[in-house]
């Protein structure tokens, strides 16, 4: 701030969403997503990647506080610019969509999210060293079955999951 460097401050600013996030301490990280999309429009940066990454940080920050209509909207910010910025086989277009289907997941929108999964599976399997990511993804399909069926009635299916995780 005293060098008057606002792009060094969305940096850090992005950086702070996360930590807040992953700490649990959700006043402050809504603080910094307030902070970031503040910086992102003064600095007219809405058409580009660093927009898009900072439109992911704030939608996982409004998912971990469960505020998933939130998050919905910013994925859909961040899909639009990585979609039409990125090369289809970027993995961050693989982790957005991964994320998104988690949010569709807490908005009953199975459907919608296994679609995304599936998306992120394709792209982050070609990556390299991308195996752990696609893994993670076959347990979210997992987890969205078992909130999609219940327990019992998914059990199958998230075995099926777990061994294609595994």
């Amino acid at each position: 701030e005293e060098g008057r460097d606002k792009h060094g401050m969305l940096t850090i600013s992005n950086e702070l969403m996360g930590i807040y996030r992953k700490t649990g301490r959700k006043n402050e990280a809504l603080d910094a997503l307030k902070n970031s999309l503040r910086l992102v429009d003064e600095l007219e940066l809405n058409n580009n990647i660093t927009a898009g990454t900072t439109y992911t940080n704030a939608a996982t920050v409004y998912k971990a506080f469960s505020m998933p209509e939130q998050s919905l909207e910013l994925f859909g910010k961040a899909k639009e610019l990585y979609e039409s910025l990125l090369d289809s086989s970027d993995p961050r277009l693989g982790g957005l969509y991964n994320n998104l289907g988690l949010t569709l997941v807490d908005l009953e929108r199975y459907d919608e999210a296994v679609n995304y999964y599936n998306k992120a599976i394709e792209i982050m399997s070609k990556k390299e060293s991308g195996e752990l990511e696609v893994a993670i993804t076959y347990l979210n399909l997992a987890n969205l079955e078992e909130a999609r069926l219940g327990a019992e009635k998914s059990e199958a299916i998230v075995d099926k999951y777990v061994e294609k995780a595994y």
